[in-house]
């Protein structure tokens, strides 16, 4: 559609932003490796960094790796997949992250729905808490000051909705869609029209071989501009996709 009336997607879904921030992600690495992590992140452009948490690592030593490459303003965020456990371990390691300014907010340490032992971490750290949306139940999540941000990953219409639902609180979010680089696009687009969608958006479009577009999307000063061509704006590489396609 985008095409056929001459507009770019993020400018047929309302007034729209010219870039969006865009974070780097990785897995729960040793340290050694999440630095050399942090130097491609750092010479690609990007500012916010988002990586897993496991046990069978030291969030500590990765952070302390991170912290020894990266400026300043870099920002970092530390997703758990509530593998802490209890608040009380939360609270014991991050009194110990609190020395890295880098560290900006926890996301999902402990299991979403107990909204008690996020209180608990709120009033212990201080660190803005991340949850993904629907768990624990909106009613709940966004009546209290409890969580701070949200994690939105689903269809559009559905993003649009959750966007609108999470608005009525004041509460930002990122979104996490895709592993190509014509889902970032698409996600670029859909951030760039949604006023809270402000944090920096998480896709995993960089781990690929190829990005599967004729030029990769490109991130500078932590953001990534929004295409301006009608619909999409990209080019896809029709000889990557042969090569990748799948029988």
């Amino acid at each position: 559609m985008g095409q056929a009336v001459g507009l770019p997607i993020a400018q047929m879904l309302g007034p729209s932003q010219s870039e969006v921030p865009i974070a780097y992600w990785s897995h729960s690495f040793p340290p050694k490796i999440m630095r050399q992590e942090t130097e491609i992140a750092i010479e690609s452009g990007f500012k916010a960094h988002k990586f897993k948490r496991r046990a069978h690592t030291d969030v500590i030593d990765q952070v302390e790796c991170i912290f020894e490459v990266c400026p300043e303003d870099y920002e970092i965020t530390i997703d758990a997949n509530c593998t802490f456990g209890i608040p009380e371990r939360v609270i014991e390691i991050g009194r110990q992250l609190q020395k890295y300014p880098q560290v900006k907010c926890l996301e999902s340490p402990i299991d979403q729905e107990d909204v008690d032992g996020y209180r608990q971490l709120k009033d212990s750290l201080g660190y803005p808490l991340v949850i993904h949306f629907g768990s624990s139940h909106p009613t709940i999540s966004l009546s209290t000051d409890t969580y701070d941000y949200y994690v939105l990953g689903s269809w559009a219409p559905s993003i649009m909705r959750y966007a609108n639902i999470i608005s009525s609180a004041n509460k930002p979010f990122w979104m996490q869609m895709g592993f190509t680089g014509i889902s970032a696009v698409f996600m670029a687009h859909l951030a760039a029209a949604i006023p809270n969608a402000s944090l920096a958006h998480v896709s995993l479009f960089r781990l690929l071989e190829h990005s599967l577009l004729a030029e990769p999307l490109q991130i500078s000063k932590g953001k990534a501009k929004v295409p301006e061509k009608p619909g999409f704006g990209i080019e896809i590489d029709m000889d990557a996709i042969d090569k990748y396609r799948v029988a």
